[in-house]
């Protein structure tokens, strides 16, 4: 068992995420495969979250009850994940939600 299992998840409780299904971008990378170059692409997940409430809502998943343990990225990389840089405003999302892909898979 790895040191972070054991003491918890490791959070940034404000970073911004936006979670896309494995299946969602497989099928959007077949498509544009499919047409041929068209230049920059974005796809996102459905929803966005907090990184905590994601961690959160994971961990009821799995059943455990290990802490968050909160971090602050520094700099201008954590303002700008802070700001939702893993997030996009694309009209392409993804279908499948973070609760579905927590059910199937726990």
């Amino acid at each position: 068992m790895t040191a972070s299992a054991k003491l918890g998840v490791l959070e940034d409780r404000s970073i911004l995420v936006q979670p896309v299904a494995t299946e969602d971008l497989a099928e959007r990378i077949g498509t544009l495969l499919a047409d041929g170059p068209s230049g920059h692409t974005e796809l996102g997940g459905p929803e966005v979250f907090r990184f905590e409430e994601l961690a959160r809502q994971w961990q009821r998943a799995r059943g455990t009850k290990r802490p968050g343990l909160p971090i602050r990225i520094p700099g201008k990389a954590g303002r700008e994940l802070r700001a939702g840089a893993f997030t996009t405003s694309a009209k392409l999302a993804g279908i499948r939600t973070w609760r579905d892909y927590l059910a199937a898979t726990y």
